[in-house]
Parts: structure tokens; sequence; C-alpha cells
């Protein structure tokens, strides 16, 4: 795993509305790579308006801010999920998917959604990821299709599988006007009432934290330069889509691979489309995602 930038600030906030938002108003008095992330978030948002189902202490709430000219900014959720998907393997050994453009899977369920938010100083990329919840958590919700790591890594453990797609292998800030967050560590959780919590360190948020953020730092700097492309082997060995049949607003077809530009390349009836922006969903993943 890469190595924290020393001269990048990570902070800790015990309840905010939105990381994101946070990171935003904050923005002129944090640096390029300096993160926050929260033990509980009331109002997350997720991709096209959906919103993030809080879970106070059992998720990790998480936002870095990229400050670096991209010669491909729109790829940026991209890189995210395989910083997140990186970290999560090396970290703690879960295996996780990429359904395209940038939700992690594990077990076939929903474990992480991305969402970047551009403004005229940067962008902030928020990293939402299920930690410690249990099934019943998300069967209460109407949240079939979601999971937790600890979830996942007892049944990945139980099944005895390595999982398809998976790689191998601090301050203040400057913005006088706000009251600077901790810069301590969050307090250990873990999921107390979940018995399958003990398959993460009581400090996995912290943890996950620090590793999206050295991970997210390491795949930056060829992607600045180069785009999507310097990242399409990786990202691809990864993602769920390629080969199934998929359904986007306009059609539907089977996903052959992914461009240089970061578009999933359907072939349809009526030829090859490049599909970059709306919902995709995915036949054989818990039905359609």
């Amino acid at each position: 795993m890469g190595r924290l930038n020393p001269a990048a600030r990570l902070y800790y906030l015990e309840q905010v509305d939105s990381t994101n938002n946070w990171a935003k108003a904050h923005l002129a008095g944090l640096a390029h790579l300096d993160a926050v992330y929260a033990a509980s978030q009331t109002a997350g948002k997720g991709r096209l308006g959906r919103s993030w189902q809080n879970a106070g202490q059992e998720g990790l709430y998480y936002t870095i801010v990229c400050k670096a000219p991209l010669a491909d900014p729109a790829s940026l959720p991209l890189l995210a999920s395989l910083a997140a998907a990186g970290a999560l393997k090396e970290l703690f050994g879960l295996c996780c998917q990429i359904k395209w453009p940038n939700d992690l899977l594990a077990g076939g369920k929903k474990l992480c959604g991305i969402l970047c938010e551009s403004t005229p100083e940067g962008i902030v990329c928020g990293i939402g990821v299920n930690l410690w919840q249990s099934e019943e958590f998300f069967a209460a919700r109407g949240l079939p299709h979601a999971t937790s790591a600890a979830a996942a890594l007892a049944a990945q453990r139980a099944a005895g599988e390595k999982g398809p797609g998976a790689p191998q292998g601090m301050g203040h800030a400057s913005d006088a006007d706000a009251p600077p967050p901790s810069t301590g560590n969050a307090p250990d959780t873990g999921g107390a009432q979940n018995p399958q919590a003990a398959t993460l360190p009581s400090n996995a948020a912290r943890l996950l934290a620090e590793g999206i953020s050295a991970r997210f730092a390491a795949l930056l700097p060829p992607f600045a330069q180069n785009g999507f492309g310097a990242l399409r082997q990786e990202y691809c060995r990864h993602c769920v889509n390629l080969g199934r049949e998929v359904e986007f607003a306009g059609g539907r077809g089977i996903a052959r691979d992914i461009d240089e530009q970061g578009r999933l390349l359907v072939e349809t009836g009526a030829g090859e489309t490049a599909v970059f922006t709306g919902e995709v969903s995915v036949q054989g993943i818990y039905g359609r995602v």
C-alpha cells in the first residue's frame, strides 16, 4: 500500500450532515489530498440524487479533496473505486468487484458508493462504505441487496473463497471562520450488536480512511497526466459488468469493454454503444442493480 502524504491532513468528525458538504464548505482551507471522515452522517448523498443510508458508528463516511489539474476529471470516480477496493483488500482481505462506474460489490451485494462533486476550487470525492451492519439491519430497511464489510468477510471466509476480480497481493484547516475538527483518531467502534463484526478490527474506519487516502494518492499521478487509460487494465480486472448483459437508457446488450475515457462499451443489435452517464443494470447481479 502507498504511504500517506505527510503534507496531507486527515480530519475526524463525530457527526456531520455530509462529509462532501463539509469539505466544500471548508475547501479554501483544505490542501490537495486532505481528507475528512465521520462516525455518523445525517444527510449523505449518492449518485443520481439518491440518499445514503446512515448507520452511526457502523460505516465509513469519507471525503478526499483533489486540487490537481486532471487530464480527464470526469472519470475520477472510477479511480476512487479502485482506491477503495484496493484498501479493503490489503487491510482486511475483502475481495470486491466494481459495478461500472463506481459501486463496490462484495458477494454480489453493494458495499460502497462514491460521489464526486466539482467546484471552482477543486473536486471533492465522497466514499461511503458499510462496515459493521448486520444483514438484519439491511433487511429491516428494505435493502436486501446491500451488505457490510463484516458480513461479506464472514461469508467469504466461511465459503473459503478468494473472490473473482480481486487484485493480488495531521493539523487544523486554515479556514478561520469555522471551528477546527479533531484530527485525532476516531473512538473504537465495532458493531457490538453484530457477531459478524469480529471479522474487522475495532478501528477499521480509521484504518480504511488512511488506506483509501494512501491508495488515492498513489493512483493519482499517472491518472492526472494520462487520464483513465493509465488505470484501465486494473479497473477492467475488477469490473463485474464485462461479459454480462446490461441495460441502459436507450438500449441493452453485452458489455464488452471499457475504453480509454472510462466509457462502458456495449455490443447491441444496432452496433457498439459507448455509455458514460446514467444508470446501468447488470443481468445476474442480484437480479438487476
